[in-house]
């Protein structure tokens, strides 16, 4: 609830119905104060990276393959974060084939020097190598992924979904609008209603 819905650590210690609902569900010792909740949190957290840590080694021990997709993001608020994701041939204990290894701050601009220091960070926490146990990336087509791109040794491939909305929106916005837009029944007008053609 803390981490999807946002909800700070002090409501689980002021709302009755939620201390209620915790403890119809077993949970008889839910801690009083938001830092007992916070360590539940992190305890948690810390549980689960272990967890996948020991799986990749062991995947990395019968020779599978790692891959990472990473891009920037603007909150709400104005921070900036990269949220990186490491994907494999094959899937993990869970059915997934990718894992989110989570977001780094990025504080200041970015340079390609800076950002592969925080990937190597990052996965660090992990206990891969970017040199040794990456084989590939993808992001965006910004110019500073593209120059992360050329700078790693793995193979880098641009994100065609990426690719494709940006020419998207430049046919519908930057070329005379929606109405050019057509398709053999209809076409789309820049109010965005059909009519036959």
């Amino acid at each position: 609830m803390a981490a999807l819905d946002g909800i700070p650590f002090s409501v689980f210690c002021t709302s009755e119905d939620l201390r209620r609902l915790f403890t119809n569900s077993g949970y008889n010792e839910l801690p009083k104060t938001p830092k007992g909740i916070k360590n539940i949190v992190i305890n948690y957290s810390k549980q689960e990276k272990k967890k996948l840590v020991t799986e990749l080694k062991n995947l990395l021990a019968i020779g599978k393959k790692l891959s990472l997709s990473f891009d920037e993001w603007t909150s709400s608020r104005n921070a900036r974060y990269m949220n990186i994701n490491i994907h494999i041939g094959v899937e993990f204990t869970d059915g997934s084939r990718f894992k989110n290894l989570g977001l780094v701050r990025m504080d200041g601009s970015m340079p390609s020097e800076t950002c592969i220091r925080h990937l190597k960070e990052k996965l660090s926490e992990f206990e891969l190598s970017l040199d040794r146990n990456i084989v590939a990336i993808v992001t965006d087509g910004a110019s500073v992924m593209l120059k992360v791109g050329r700078n790693l040794r793995a193979y880098y491939q641009v994100c065609l979904a990426h690719g494709i909305q940006l020419a998207v929106l430049d046919v519908l916005y930057k070329q005379g609008g929606a109405e050019n837009v057509r398709s053999p029944d209809t076409a789309v007008t820049a109010r965005g209603s059909e009519s036959d053609s």
